[in-house]
């Protein structure tokens, strides 16, 4: 993993959310992960509040290091 993503995963909550604010803003895009199926992945909500979560991600690679860590294969878009 390179030395940036490290160091962003590290940071507390509040300044990995600026990063990703500060991605977004700057390359206009996020991305999502899916499967072969063309389904997306989505979390269950521990809280109870929502009925799923859809997780995205600032970098292609930031969500094909995700990816790497799902027992299923899913392709980031």
């Amino acid at each position: 993993m390179k030395l940036i993503k490290r160091f962003i995963l590290n940071r507390p909550a509040e300044k990995r959310l600026a990063y990703f604010y500060g991605m977004v803003a700057t390359d206009e895009q996020v991305w999502l992960l899916r499967d072969e199926n063309g389904d997306l992945l989505l979390l269950d909500d521990d809280d109870g509040d929502y009925p799923f979560l859809l997780p995205v991600w600032p970098s292609r690679s930031f969500a094909e290091m995700e990816s790497a860590n799902i027992d299923e294969s899913y392709e980031a878009f």
